[in-house]
This record gives C-alpha cells, structure tokens and sequence, in this order.
C-alpha cells in the first residue's frame, strides 16, 4: 500500500480511529452514536474525505474508553495534521513530496536505517550532504540545492536533543564511496564516529558480501502513537507502508542484518581505519598533483 505523503499524519490518525472502532466491534452507526456524531461524519472521517479535529478526537475516545496514554497520543497526532507550525513549512517548495519523511521523522521515538549507497541522511555532514544532492538534483538552482541542505541539517536537530533514538546499519560500499572528494568522506566517517559515541545512537558496519537486503535499502521509524512505518527512499520522496505485516517482516530482516553486520566496536575500528584510508588518498593525491605541476613548471623553462 502506498501512502499519500502530504497527508501521512490524517492516514494514521484515519487508521487509529477504525482500529479503535473494529477493537469495540462496534459498527460504523454504533460507534458514532456512542461519540454524539453523524453516521455520515464518522464515515468520511475513515474514509479521508474530512479531517478530524482535536476535540472530536478526545470525544470519540471517551465515548469508546480508549486508555489515557493513547487518547493523548491521538489528541496530539491530530493537532500536529494540520502542519502549520512543522519546522519544513520554509522549505516545503523545494522538499515537495518529501514532507512525508519530515513528518515519520518528527513523530518518530526510534529510528532504524540501513543503506547500501550512501550515508543516511541524519547522519550526513553539511559538506557531504551538498555533493550528494548535486550529484543527483543537477537540474536545481543553487538556491534550492542550499535550502535543500539547510532542510537535511536541520532534520538532525531531533539525535542532537538526544529525543529520537537512531540505529543505523551502513553497508561499506557507502563508507568507501569516496562523495564529495576523500577529505569529505574522511570528515564524513569521523563524524559518524563521534555520533556513535552518543548514548542514543547505535552503528554498525555491514560487510557481508551477501547478506538478507542485498540491493534493498530501506528505514523503518516507530511512531509516538505506536504505529510502524516502513520508508523505501526513491528519487520522488519515498514510499511509506504502515502496514503491521510489512513491519513485523522488515524488522525480521533487520534482525538478521544486525546479526550479519560487525559488531559495534569493531564498526568504530572499521570506521577509524577507513577515515584513514580517505585521509591518505587524498594526501597523495595532493602530492601527486604538486610534482605533476612542478615538472610541467620545469619543462617550460
């Protein structure tokens, strides 16, 4: 099932109402007239074609005798639909379909990430960020490739204030691939390592040959309302699927994946000699460079 990205928050707050509802077995009639609503009312609010505010949320709740902890977590998730105070709303012209994953994100209490290719995003570094997304919006001003980034480093403020928990598995391909230039990848893993030695974050390095994801990156976020996202990023801003099936199979292959991948101290040991590795590439590079100019210098005397 592929979700509607710009209205990511109104689905799940759709889905918990009819869980809610199914869990009472309760019909559709049953369950409106025990809230004081419109059979027609709560119909559309299943269906997507109204939103539901606040208040009719803590009214359906009450009427249905939904526990506290989950009435207030749908009270909140269904101020936050609107998203007329979300951090991106500056940068919604240039995220475009992307404000979904702004929004797993900002909701999020865990965050799990593998990637194969690149270095996720929460965990990017301003310089690597900017080559990557030159490399792939080629046809963007630089004005929008700048917000673009501002919007990346502003995602991370979430690890910084310690209120969102990251594991992320990087296959070493992605470690290796020198973006941006060997200096840029040496900052890049140095800053990996020291996001690693936050209590709140945990990586580890992938380097299996073949392992249960091969060619399939992919990021699951538990959500504050208890629901469980899968995200497939695409050049068109990701595919979500919320479905409990989906997840409980996605984590399966992230426990083997955690199984597969180094253990994580031996992932900083990894990560500190490839931080090396790109340092001393580019050293002699440089060095390469400056005897190569300084014997063309001399053939034209």
């Amino acid at each position: 099932m592929r979700v509607a990205k710009a209205s990511l928050r109104g689905r799940r707050l759709a889905r918990a109402i009819i869980k809610i509802r199914e869990d009472a077995q309760l019909m559709v009639s049953e369950a409106a007239e025990l809230a004081g609503f419109s059979q027609s009312k709560l119909t559309r609010i299943e269906n997507l074609k109204i939103g539901i505010k606040a208040e009719d949320v803590a009214t359906f709740c009450d009427a249905l005798e939904v526990p506290s902890d989950v009435k207030s977590a749908l009270i909140r998730l269904a101020g936050r639909a609107k998203g007329r105070r979300d951090w991106w709303v500056p940068y919604a012209k240039v995220l475009g379909d992307g404000i979904g994953w702004m929004e797993l994100e900002a909701d999020a209490v865990r965050a799990y990430s593998f990637t194969n290719d690149v270095v996720p995003g929460l965990l990017q570094t301003e310089a690597y960020c900017t080559a990557m997304i030159r490399m792939i919006n080629t046809r963007n001003s630089g004005e929008d490739i700048e917000k673009r980034v501002a919007a990346r480093m502003k995602r991370q403020e979430r690890l910084k204030d310690s209120s969102l928990q990251l594991w992320s598995i990087i296959d070493e391909p992605a470690l290796r691939r020198p973006m941006g230039g060997h200096d840029v990848m040496a900052e890049q893993i140095d800053h990996i390592i020291e996001m690693a030695r936050l209590p709140h974050v945990s990586i580890q390095a992938l380097t299996a040959s073949t392992h249960s994801a091969i060619g399939v990156p992919f990021h699951m976020f538990l959500l504050d309302d208890g629901l469980g996202v899968v995200a497939l990023d695409d050049l068109f801003g990701g595919t979500f699927l919320d479905d409990d099936g989906v997840f409980a199979g996605y984590m399966d292959t992230w426990n083997q994946l955690t199984a597969a991948a180094l253990p994580f101290d031996h992932s900083i040991e990894l990560l500190e000699t490839l931080s090396r590795d790109h340092r001393s590439t580019s050293n002699e590079s440089r060095s390469t460079n400056t005897e190569r100019m300084e014997e063309e210098h001399a053939k034209r005397k």
